[in-house]
């Protein structure tokens, strides 16, 4: 009779235990929040903690210009007047918002003469952030294309550039010179 009892003790915490197991869980179970119970406090621990906005009233307005100057050195056989065209483009992450992050580019034409082209790109911004300081992430990118002549295609290559690098966070409502030499 004890071992009848034991056994059915056994089985029986067999199954509790393996009622609470993936093991034991339906293929079907829809999947919840990640995390477990505290038996000690009685509460659920999740164990991704949801990112929360920045609080509007911490931020600062970071305005200003990022002026971006090429100088391009042609040493493809472009013809003169054939335009190039200048891109530029900004990432601010604000890391102290915990994932804010601001995207910014534009771009402008630059004309060849003889050897030598250059171009201005803008980039105005107002960028609410928390931050006082930190990095601004820049790319930048030069492209000769044919213009719509069909035939120029087969007198000079298509050809681009193209880089990246970091600058730190512009003062507020500077107007932040950055200047680039290209080589195309």
């Amino acid at each position: 009779m004890l071992k009848q009892a034991l056994g059915v003790i056994a089985v029986s915490g067999l199954g509790m235990f393996l009622s609470g197991s993936p093991l034991a869980q339906p293929s079907n179970a829809v999947p919840g929040i990640p995390g477990y119970y505290n038996p000690t406090t009685h509460t659920f621990q999740t164990r991704v903690t949801p990112r929360a906005l920045p609080d509007a009233s911490t931020l600062k307005d970071y305005t200003g210009t990022l002026k971006f100057e090429y100088t391009i050195k042609v040493d493809t056989p472009v013809p003169s007047g054939e335009e190039m065209l200048c891109e530029a483009s900004t990432l601010l992450e604000d890391d102290a918002s915990d994932g804010l992050e601001y995207q910014e580019s534009a771009s402008s034409v630059a004309k060849v003469s003889g050897s030598s082209a250059s171009c201005t790109v803008q980039i105005p911004y107002a960028w609410p952030l928390e931050e006082t300081s930190g990095t601004v992430s820049i790319s930048y990118s030069v492209v000769i294309a044919p213009s719509s002549a069909t035939s120029q295609i087969n007198e000079y290559a298509t050809r681009a550039h193209s880089s990246a690098t970091y600058i730190a966070l512009p003062s507020v409502g500077a107007t932040t010179v950055v200047p680039l030499s290209v080589t195309l």
